[in-house]
C-alpha cells in the first residue's frame, strides 16, 4: 500500500467516524427535543388543570348564587370541560403514555367526585355543556363516563375508559 492510499484510508476512516459521531449527536438532540416538547406539554396541561380546578372550586364555594357568580361559574365550567376534551384528544392521539393517560383519567374522576360533593349540580351542568356540543355527540358515552359521579374507581375501570378512548380513534 502506498503512502497516498494510506492517507486516503485514514481520511476516509476519520470521515466515517465523524459521520457516526455527528449522526449520533443529532439523534440524541432529536430525542432530547422530543422529551422536552412532551415535558412542556405535560407542564402546560397540568398547570391549566390546576388553575381551572382552583377557579371552579372557588366559584362553587361561594354560597351567594347571584347572576354574576352564576355566569362566571358557567364560563369556568365550560373551560374545564374543554380542558377535559383536550386531554381526551391527547390520549387518543397517543401523545401520552398509557400510565400518564390513566393518571389523567383518575384525576378527572377524582376532580368530578370532589366538585360534586361541593355542589351537586356540577355534573348536570357539565352534561348540559356536553349536550350543547354537536361534534362530541358520537363520543357522548366517553365524556358521560368521565364526568358522571362514581364511588371509587378501580384500576380496571380506568383501563376500560382508556381503552374506550383509544378504540374510538
Amino acid at each position: 500500500m502506498t503512502t497516498a492510499e494510506l492517507y486516503l484510508v485514514i481520511f476516509g476512516t476519520i470521515g466515517w467516524l465523524m459521520t457516526l459521531y455527528f449522526g449520533f449527536f443529532r439523534y440524541r438532540h432529536y430525542a432530547w427535543a422530543k422529551k422536552k416538547v412532551q415535558f412542556d406539554l405535560f407542564t402546560r396541561v397540568n398547570q391549566s388543570n390546576n388553575n381551572l380546578f382552583l377557579k371552579t372550586t372557588t366559584l362553587l364555594s361561594v354560597k351567594d348564587k347571584n347572576n354574576k357568580t352564576q355566569a362566571k361559574s358557567s364560563g369556568v365550567l365550560t373551560k374545564y370541560f374543554d380542558h377535559i376534551v383536550e386531554k381526551v384528544f391527547l390520549i387518543r392521539a397517543k401523545v401520552v403514555d398509557q400510565k400518564i393517560a390513566a393518571h389523567w383519567i383518575a384525576g378527572i374522576r377524582t376532580d368530578m367526585d370532589y366538585l360534586q360533593r361541593q355542589d351537586e349540580s356540577v355534573v348536570q351542568e357539565l352534561l348540559t355543556i356536553l349536550g350543547d356540543r354537536p361534534n362530541l355527540q358520537a363520543e357522548k358515552d366517553i365524556y358521560t363516563e368521565l364526568i358522571a359521579p362514581a364511588q371509587r374507581m378501580s384500576a380496571e375501570d380506568i383501563t376500560a375508559i382508556y381503552e374506550s378512548i383509544i378504540n374510538r380513534s
